[in-house]
């Protein structure tokens, strides 16, 4: 019986750093995701890249 239960503990023990490195995973690509988000933000809003987006010429002035 002792096994046993030393087995059971041991599966849990890895099913948990299982799921906690999921959501550590899971946290790296949300925040990857928004750092992603925000760049294409501020660049949106950027003049330059309307300019570039608008006219080849609009850069050279």
């Amino acid at each position: 019986m002792k096994v046993f239960n030393y087995s059971l503990l041991s599966t849990h023990y890895s099913l948990l750093t299982t799921h906690y490195s999921l959501l550590t995973t899971h946290y790296s690509l949300l925040t990857t995701h928004y750092s992603l988000l925000t760049t294409h933000y501020s660049l949106a809003k950027s003049p330059l890249y309307f300019c570039a987006r608008s006219s080849p010429s609009c850069h050279r002035q």
